[in-house]
């Protein structure tokens, strides 16, 4: 179960609680008057048991939430170390890019791996229009030196198409998602075992444009 849907669904459970012991507590109360009948005491049973049941949930419940709580508060701790390890990268790249590319040419593969790190330095500080320029160079610099249907310029797609959803531009994203998606299949990087990764994170972006 999702932390949103167990958000929605604690006061629900709160609720009936508070019904059922004021069902009870009321039935306690009125169990002498004669306009109304003496609750049963297999009736009192079922209620405490439901009123317990519904204490269990909701216990439970707040168990989940607080694992689901610390779970993020991980991931955010790991995504913040990751960060700052990607914008030491490309710090260093942006203080060598102005030497290689004088020595190299600007659409050597090592400066666009090289720009590629800072592009990623972009993103992941959310500074999306920086993100979307470079890489929207990288991936023409890419179908140059590597091929319009390889593998760097399949990577360079998605790295467009993710910074352009991010963007909020779902209609532009799509078409470079679905792209990739084609090249990515059909192709393989120096490193295999993230090879598979990288598709379906492609796949799961779609997803999320269509």
């Amino acid at each position: 179960m999702g932390h949103f849907e167990m958000k929605k669904l604690l006061p629900f459970l709160v609720t009936c609680l508070f019904l059922s012991l004021s069902a009870f507590a009321d039935d306690q109360n009125s169990g002498n008057s004669d306009q109304q009948p003496a609750i049963t005491n297999a009736q009192r049973e079922a209620l405490r048991k439901q009123s317990q049941e519904l204490q269990k949930s909701l216990n439970t419940l707040k168990v989940q939430d607080k694992k689901l709580q610390e779970m993020r508060q991980s991931v955010e701790q790991a995504q913040n170390k990751a960060n700052e390890s990607v914008a030491r990268a490309a710090g260093e790249d942006i203080k060598q890019l102005p030497e290689l590319e004088k020595r190299l040419g600007r659409d050597n593969p090592i400066v666009l791996e090289k720009y590629t790190t800072v592009g990623y330095h972009y993103f992941f500080s959310k500074q999306y229009k920086q993100a979307d320029s470079l890489f929207t160079w990288l991936v023409v610099a890419r179908e140059k030196t590597s091929g319009p249907n390889s593998h760097d310029t399949g990577q360079a797609l998605l790295n467009l198409a993710e910074t352009k959803r991010l963007e909020g531009l779902k209609a532009d994203a799509k078409p470079l998602y679905e792209r990739s998606i084609k090249i990515l299949s059909t192709t393989r990087s120096p490193l295999p075992s993230i090879d598979a990764g990288t598709l379906e994170q492609a796949k799961r972006g779609l997803k999320l444009v269509e």
